[in-house]
């Protein structure tokens, strides 16, 4: 468990010691507080959450990475359950040489196989979001990424964009917007280049500039 240390004070202020003593302590109590938070969730999730379902990946991806953050993803999650967590991230994997990727959950009733599974109907497909958090979570793990169909993936990627740069959640019938275009930047990065998950680079880069707004943000 990481400790809390409190700040140091000026010697002989007995006052300030205190204060930074309470300050330290109210630090590691939220610290654990937080951890917990996260443990409990990768357990079970609350009834508001049941919406989730079809987004179980990203929902993992918040704990893990959280707990990851904190620097108690050790503590919290043994060795063998990360590395069922893993084996649980690959068998979500879609195996489709055109539009490789992974789904958010076993919801389409197809997550199998120590590699992942082909699609078992038009539904059961990658989503861009799951797969940048599937992949995040497998380097965050500690996995090597060894069983991923990088070059399927990166495929899967470059289909979800359009003529203009932009990206879409999923090659057919889906929302757009600069979420995607991170996502496909990040999936491409965590496999070696932020690019390769673009269809057109330079098209991106002129889609994200003409969403800055009058403040400057996007």
């Amino acid at each position: 468990m990481v400790s809390v240390e409190p700040a140091a004070a000026p010697a002989g202020d007995a006052a300030d010691d205190s204060d930074a003593a309470t300050v330290a302590t109210e630090a590691a109590e939220r610290w654990l507080a937080h951890a917990h938070f996260y443990r409990f969730h990768m357990s079970r999730l609350p009834r508001p959450y049941l919406s989730l379902d079809t987004s179980r990946m990203t929902a993992l991806y918040f704990c893990v990475v959280g707990l990851d953050v904190l620097g108690a993803l050790e503590a919290f999650v043994p060795e063998a359950e990360r590395r069922a967590l893993v084996d649980w991230i690959y068998a979500l994997q879609v195996l489709d040489s055109e539009n490789g990727g992974f789904r958010g959950g076993g919801w389409a009733g197809n997550a199998r196989g120590e590699r992942g599974s082909s699609p078992a109907h038009d539904a059961d497909a990658p989503h861009l979001a799951m797969t940048y958090s599937a992949l995040a979570l497998l380097v965050t793990l500690g996995d090597d990424l060894g069983r991923v169909d990088r070059a399927a993936v990166l495929d899967g990627c470059r289909r979800t964009a359009a003529a203009d740069g932009s990206h879409a959640a999923a090659v057919v019938g889906c929302e757009r917007d600069l979420r995607f275009v991170f996502c496909a930047c990040a999936v491409g990065a965590l496999l070696g280049d932020a690019a390769a998950g673009l269809a057109d680079a330079a098209a991106t880069a002129r889609h994200v500039a003409a969403c800055q707004a009058y403040d400057g943000g996007v």
